[in-house]
C-alpha cells in the first residue's frame, strides 16, 4: 500500500482539495467526491416498494426514469457519468415571524435554489472542465438522482427517519446539489452502508398527521409539505395543517441530531477519523469535506416581503401580485389555486 508521501497519493489529495475549493468558493457548506455506480440493491427495493405501496401520491414523475434512477451512470449519454460532486448549501433556518404570519417552510423563503446552486454549480464546471474534461451535468432536485442516499455515501451526514439528509451537530437544513460528470476524478473513501440517525422517534412522533413510518418511509398522502405544495387534490378534511400555508418543517426541526450547538461539523471529530455510530451503522466523517463553518448564501436571505404577509394579505393576492411576489421564489412552483384551497382551511376571524 501507498503511504502518504507517495507522488499519486499526494497528487490525488491536491486534486481532490483543488475541487473542493472551488466548491468552497461558491459558498457550500460541504463537498463529498464519489464514483458514479448502481444504487444498492436494498435501497432500490425498499424505494420501488414505497412507489408501489402508493406513497408517492401524484408525483407520478417518481417513478419515470427508474434505470437511471437505479444507475446515475446513465444520467450523462455515451461513456456515461464516471463521477459525483456532492455539495450541501445551508438555508435559513431561525426565522422570527409575527403570529399572524402563517407558516411558509423555511427553505422557500429565500430564491429559488433551483437557480441560484444551478448557476453558482455551473460556474464551478467552468473552473473544472478544463481541467479534467468529460462532460458535466448540474443535479438540483430535478433529476432521477437518489441525492440524499449519494450524499450520505459522500460520507455529509445521515439519513433520518423523516427522510432528510442530516449533519450530525448541525442540522438538516441543507440543499443537495450534484455536478455529475463523465471525467474521472479522484474520490473520497465511500460509506458503503447507507448511514442511517439515531432512531430515536422524535420525528415520527413529532409529525402532526402520522406522515412517517417506522421503517423511514413517508406517507405523502398524509404529509403536510406535500398536501400543501404538490398535491392535485384537496387537502383530506382529517388532515390538521394548522397555520401552514407552505410545506411544513415540523419533523426536521424534531431531531436531536439537527439540534447541535456546534457551527463546524468537523470540530466534532478533529482527528478527522472518528467514526460515529447511528442505528448499526459506522461513518467516517473528515474534515476536509466541510467548512469552517455554516454560511447562508444572500440568495437564501428570507424575503422581507413574504415575511408579512398575513393571511388577509395572501387572500386579497390575484394572479398578476401573486407572480410578482413568488417570481424569484420556489413558492411559484405552487399555483395560487392551490394557496387559496390551502386558505380556506384557515380559522375564520
Amino acid at each position: 500500500m501507498a503511504d502518504s508521501t507517495d507522488p499519486d497519493i499526494t497528487t490525488i489529495r491536491q486534486a481532490l482539495a483543488d475541487i473542493r475549493r472551488e466548491v468552497f468558493a461558491i459558498g457550500a457548506y460541504a463537498v463529498g467526491v464519489v464514483r458514479a455506480m448502481p444504487v444498492a440493491a436494498e435501497v432500490v427495493a425498499h424505494y420501488e416498494g414505497w412507489l408501489t405501496a402508493g406513497n408517492a401520491g401524484n408525483m407520478d414523475y417518481l417513478e419515470r426514469y427508474g434505470e437511471v434512477r437505479r444507475d446515475p451512470r446513465l444520467l450523462l449519454d455515451g461513456e456515461g457519468a464516471h463521477t459525483l460532486i456532492v455539495t450541501l448549501f445551508a438555508y435559513q433556518d431561525d426565522v422570527p415571524v409575527a403570529e399572524d404570519v402563517p407558516y411558509i417552510a423555511r427553505y422557500a423563503l429565500g430564491q429559488d435554489y433551483h437557480d441560484v446552486l444551478r448557476r453558482r454549480l455551473k460556474a464551478v464546471i467552468r473552473q473544472l472542465r478544463p481541467r479534467f474534461g468529460g462532460k458535466w451535468r448540474v443535479c438540483v432536485d430535478s433529476a432521477p438522482l437518489m441525492e440524499r442516499y449519494w450524499a450520505a455515501r459522500a460520507g455529509l451526514g445521515v439519513i433520518g427517519d423523516n427522510g432528510y439528509l442530516i449533519v450530525p451537530g448541525v442540522g438538516a437544513n441543507f440543499f443537495i446539489a450534484t455536478i455529475v460528470t463523465t471525467a474521472e476524478l479522484p474520490t473520497d473513501a465511500p460509506v458503503e452502508d447507507t448511514p442511517h440517525c439515531l432512531g430515536c422517534g422524535r420525528c415520527i412522533r413529532a409529525c402532526p398527521t402520522g406522515a412517517l413510518r417506522n421503517d423511514g418511509s413517508v406517507d405523502a398522502r398524509r404529509c403536510i409539505s406535500y398536501l400543501t405544495i404538490e398535491s392535485r387534490d384537496e387537502i383530506p378534511a382529517d388532515i390538521p395543517t394548522g397555520n401552514t400555508l407552505y410545506g411544513c418543517d415540523v419533523c426536521r426541526r424534531a431531531c436531536p441530531l439537527a439540534q447541535g450547538k456546534v457551527a463546524a461539523r468537523h470540530r466534532l471529530h478533529s482527528d478527522g477519523s472518528e467514526s460515529s455510530k447511528y442505528t448499526g451503522y459506522s461513518m467516517a466523517y473528515t474534515p476536509d469535506k466541510f467548512a469552517e463553518a455554516v454560511t447562508v448564501l444572500p440568495e437564501f436571505t428570507p424575503d422581507s416581503q413574504l415575511l408579512s404577509m398575513t393571511i388577509p394579505d395572501w387572500q386579497s393576492l390575484d394572479e398578476d401580485g401573486y407572480a410578482v411576489l413568488t417570481a424569484h421564489s420556489a413558492m411559484r412552483r405552487a399555483s395560487l389555486d392551490k394557496l387559496r384551497s390551502t386558505l380556506r382551511r384557515f380559522p375564520k376571524g
